[in-house]
């Protein structure tokens, strides 16, 4: 009877095993694939069997790279400028670069455009599509429609003033407002949105051409404002009330709104906040530029509602530990964010970064010479999941913990009706191994949840690049404890 007990339970345990294994089945690892970089900027597809990584080499320079789904590389190219944006456009791979590395000084701004043969790397077209001189902060963010059929490029002036000790007081102040467009000939278009005097937090735009605007003007109301595509002119502004808001939150709000994908006349919001009880909170909200009316949910994060989560949590996995939400209520921000078939999903986790300042020089006793070296942390992600009028549909958690001095990233993508999630996880003996995990998005249920052996050492990157059944991980790892340089790996798993 023990014998077959015994049997019993080693058979369980394998099959267990296999079905945790099964994201990391075929494993390879590209070693050096990028030498002395400044890190990943982002990736994306050309297709199902192929995909570019831009890498940002120097203030001055970035190179596209690129891969197959077996991590062979098909080719590399570089160009000069700072690289803003890359991505597929209208079949060629386009490439975005400013003269002029991200300033806070006043300083001349020329971008250029390149569009790019996907299957050699080899330009095909090259223009100057913008020139400006910016007094202070030139920020831009990039939006390429998924079939690749529109881009547009958005250039915005700020003169940012922040109390940086206590975070007490934010004022991004937009000084000018810029929508490039390109043809398939690179040949530009300009828009000139008006915009409004009032606390900028974040833009965002829909696969019909519209862009939306998230403001605040003070105290504790947002307000949204919606373009319709080609329109200079805003709609009137709908407003939500968020109890409290502070500088940091509305620093670190650039994910906040994510529009829908089958209402061109709805925006999602979702911002982690103090209340007025000093509790970390997450704030949803949703704006109906139809009916101009705006409705809202919240979820508070006091110790007591954290420790019940953690207790309620089903193990999926024996290789991870119990998840650990943390205490510093105050550190909860919102990482990922967006509306897939109706449902909307947000990632929220405690994040931080601590500054340390080392003595690396001494003269007798004294130090003479000292650097300042980051920690960064990242504790259990939580995953809620709302139906479309912000009711809490499911709840999960990644019992992920990481203290590491790379950034502390996690990459989220969703695939049908699956959330697949890859985040940093401190493993046995302080070995780092990236911990891979999927969500029925209509059961809210982990399906797979597991540590990816092969990754241990190195961070994993958040520009992951999704294949049909195989994914590509790049880690940007540094040679030197005080070095700013990093050389790149990758990781595959196929499943």
């Amino acid at each position: 009877m023990r014998f077959s007990r015994r049997s019993y339970f080693v058979s369980l345990l394998l099959l267990l095993w296999s079905f945790f294994a099964i994201a990391q089945r075929d494993s390879m690892v590209y070693k050096n694939l990028a030498k002395k970089t400044l890190g990943v900027t982002s990736s994306f597809k050309i297709d199902e069997n192929r995909a570019v990584l831009h890498v940002r080499l120097t203030d001055s320079t970035f190179g596209l790279i690129g891969l197959d789904n077996k991590m062979q590389v098909l080719w590399r190219n570089q160009f000069k400028g700072y690289g803003v944006a890359a991505g597929m456009f209208k079949g060629a791979v386009l490439a975005i670069a400013d003269s002029a590395y991200y300033s806070k000084h006043e300083t001349d701004h020329t971008f250029r455009a390149f569009l790019i043969d996907p299957q050699s790397g080899k330009i095909v077209l090259q223009k100057e599509i913008f020139r400006q001189h910016a007094k202070h902060e030139e920020r831009t963010s990039s939006l390429f429609r998924n079939d690749g059929s529109d881009f547009s490029l958005i250039v915005r002036l700020a003169d940012i003033k922040t109390q940086s000790l206590f975070y007490g007081h934010l004022r991004d102040s937009t000084e000018d407002l810029t929508v490039v467009s390109l043809n398939d000939k690179l040949e530009p278009v300009y828009l000139k949105p008006k915009f409004p005097d009032e606390t900028f937090i974040a833009m965002t735009g829909n696969g019909h051409g519209d862009l939306f605007m998230l403001t605040a003007p003070g105290g504790t109301a947002l307000l949204a404002r919606r373009y319709e595509n080609g329109s200079t002119e805003p709609s009137k502004p709908i407003t939500l009330n968020c109890d409290t808001l502070n500088g940091y939150d509305l620093e670190i709000a650039s994910n906040a709104i994510t529009p829908s994908h089958e209402d061109r006349n709805i925006l999602y919001l979702a911002l982690a906040h103090d209340n007025h009880n000093n509790d970390r909170e997450l704030y949803m909200g949703k704006f109906d530029f139809t009916t101009n009316t705006a409705q809202s949910a919240n979820e508070v994060f006091t110790g007591k509602h954290i420790r019940a989560m953690e207790n309620s949590f089903v193990q999926v996995s024996p290789q991870f530990e119990k998840p650990n939400i943390g205490s510093q209520k105050k550190d909860i921000t919102v990482r990922f964010f967006q509306e897939h078939n109706g449902r909307l999903i947000v990632a929220a986790s405690e994040f931080y970064v601590e500054k340390k300042m080392i003595t690396v020089a001494q003269l007798g006793p004294v130090g003479v010479g000292y650097t300042v070296v980051s920690s960064y942390f990242e504790k259990a992600l939580i995953i809620n999941g709302y139906d479309q009028n912000l009711k809490q549909q499911f709840q999960q958690l990644l019992p992920v913990y990481y203290d590491g001095k790379g950034p502390a990233t996690s990459c989220f993508a969703v695939n049908e009706n699956t959330l697949k999630i890859i985040s940093n996880n401190e493993g046995e003996n302080t070995e780092r191994f990236p911990a891979y995990g999927e969500l029925d998005l209509s059961t809210g249920k982990w399906l797979n949840m597991v540590l990816l052996k092969g990754g241990e050492q190195y961070v994993a990157d958040a520009h992951v690049i999704w294949f049909t059944n195989s994914f590509v991980v790049p880690s940007n790892w540094s040679p030197g404890i005080f070095s700013g340089k990093y050389d790149i790996d990758l990781f595959r798993y196929s499943f």
